[in-house]
């Protein structure tokens, strides 16, 4: 065991609670940075349009305006959203957001074309909005 500066003694077990609870301090305020940092990223675009992206997960979970995104940074047209509030809406622009990656950009694995279905892109919001997801 090892003494603390006003005699107590303390022990390893004190020190590795102590040590995992610093490291999530640490992820969550990572987290937060990147989030807080992407989200002006897009806004830079978005502005451009008088649009705004007030929180990352939301706003961009039924893919309206992550299409509207992709139209800016790329300087094509892609179509219009599906405007219906039901998950088969939110996922069907993912699906065109996906799809126009693919199309443009030819994402690839190692392992062959890069294949991410927008209904896992949409079922990771939540666990993105509880911190779940790392």
């Amino acid at each position: 065991m090892a003494a603390s500066s006003n005699g107590q003694r303390t022990g390893v077990a004190d020190d590795v609670v102590f040590e995992r609870s610093r490291i999530d301090v640490l992820k969550e305020e990572r987290q937060y940075i990147q989030k807080k940092t992407f989200t002006k990223w897009i806004n830079s675009f978005l502005n451009k349009v008088d649009m705004n992206c007030n929180d990352l997960f939301t706003d961009l979970a039924d893919g309206k305006l992550l299409l509207k995104l992709l139209e800016i940074i790329s300087g094509k047209k892609i179509g219009r959203p599906s405007h219906g509030k039901m998950r088969v809406h939110k996922v069907e622009n993912l699906n065109k957001s996906l799809a126009f990656l693919h199309t443009v950009v030819r994402l690839k694995s190692r392992f062959g074309l890069f294949v991410f279905p927008a209904v896992k892109f949409y079922d990771v919001v939540p666990a993105c909005q509880s911190g779940q997801f790392t």
